[in-house]
């Protein structure tokens, strides 16, 4: 019961999200339908609208291979199914046959799964519904009026997820600064519980950075058929280096706050020091997230984390098996950290100073 009213308002920012595209699908859907029934003449031209509502879905994703992948299955679709009916006449088994001889060309072209499916269907439909064989060429024109429509408004639309990548990255920034900051306070104290539940929300953090990557290659693909597709895949480019970068500090702040967690359970104490170089981190990496997108702000962030980088290098040893671990991925997130203020691996590295007494 608890878990209802949390979905009710995720559902419905959902569909917030989702609207644009909807209203493109349907919009879609209308445009095809009046360009194949009123400029082609198409009695009943149905697989327009279903044409470019597949290609344009509820997502970016592959809107354009969506596109030409229906055409492409409606026409080896309906060719094999109308070559199979004027041969032997319709019958139970020339559907079966139709069917198995359209999907398998379509495996054999290796075209895709859609262009697969799509040829089934179709080669089912003018083998069982289509009773004028010229009919068969009228739905595949409907297909390409569909998919042309998909591509066009996919083309002339808004790109709606232009800033979703940003934002969820911000989100996993703040996420990681809040693990960061709980295992410091559950060593600082004592806590095993907190140090276990800070352990579980770092181990679910792989669900947002597969939605992090998932908003990255959507916002790719938008880019890729936008109108000003120079700039927008520049930073669709810039948003997937990026979700890399996060990808590897969050796996690293795991490993920290794994140990973290062992430290406490077997009382193995992390230096104070060390502990306080962690906190500061967490400090950092909020401050990296309100900056997250202001290039003016980098070159601050960058100072902030070349400073913590150089204060890591300067650690007596031995310092425990335990504080030496967190120190060290303290320090490979640092790294990590760098780079999304727009050094390459190498520059970020070269800030990080060889450890010394």
């Amino acid at each position: 019961m608890p878990r209802a009213p949390r979905a009710v308002p995720e559902r419905v920012r959902r569909l917030g999200r989702t609207a644009p595209l909807l209203v493109q699908s349907a919009v879609a859907a209308g445009l095809a339908y009046w360009v194949a029934s009123t400029v082609l003449g198409h009695e009943q031209p149905f697989f327009a609208p279903v044409a470019a509502i597949v290609g344009l879905g509820a997502s970016y994703r592959q809107r354009g291979r969506r596109a030409v992948e229906i055409v492409v299955g409606v026409a080896i679709g309906v060719g094999v199914g109308d070559l199979v009916v004027a041969l032997v006449g319709p019958s139970i088994w020339v559907l079966v046959l139709a069917v198995l001889v359209a999907m398998s060309l379509a495996v054999f072209l290796d075209v895709g799964a859609l262009v697969v499916t799509q040829a089934g269907v179709q080669s089912a439909i003018v083998t069982t519904l289509v009773a004028n064989p010229s009919q068969g060429l009228d739905r595949w024109l409907d297909a390409v009026v569909g998919g042309a429509t998909a591509l066009l408004i996919a083309v002339l639309s808004p790109v709606g997820p232009l800033r979703r990548p940003r934002e969820h990255a911000v989100e996993v920034l703040r996420t990681l600064a809040d693990l960061l900051r709980d295992a410091v306070s559950a060593n600082r104290t004592g806590d095993v519980d907190l140090a276990r539940r800070t352990l579980e929300r770092a181990r679910e953090t792989e669900y947002s950075l597969g939605q992090l990557r998932d908003l990255t290659e959507e916002r790719s693909d938008a880019a890729s058929l936008s109108l000003l597709r120079r700039s927008r895949s520049r930073r669709a480019r810039s948003d997937a280096h990026a979700a890399t970068v996060l990808d590897l500090a969050v796996r690293n702040a795991r490993v920290l706050v794994r140990r973290a967690d062992v430290a406490v359970e077997r009382e193995d104490p992390i230096p104070a020091e060390v502990l306080r170089l962690v906190g500061d981190l967490a400090d950092v990496v909020d401050h990296l997230a309100a900056g997250y997108d202001d290039p003016a702000q980098q070159p601050l962030l960058r100072r902030e984390l070349t400073a913590l980088a150089e204060r890591s290098s300067t650690f007596a040893v031995p310092l425990g098996l335990s504080g030496a671990t967190v120190l060290a991925q303290c320090r490979s997130l640092v790294t990590d950290l760098l780079r999304l203020t727009g050094l390459g691996h190498g520059e970020a590295l070269g800030l990080v100073p060889r450890m010394h007494a």
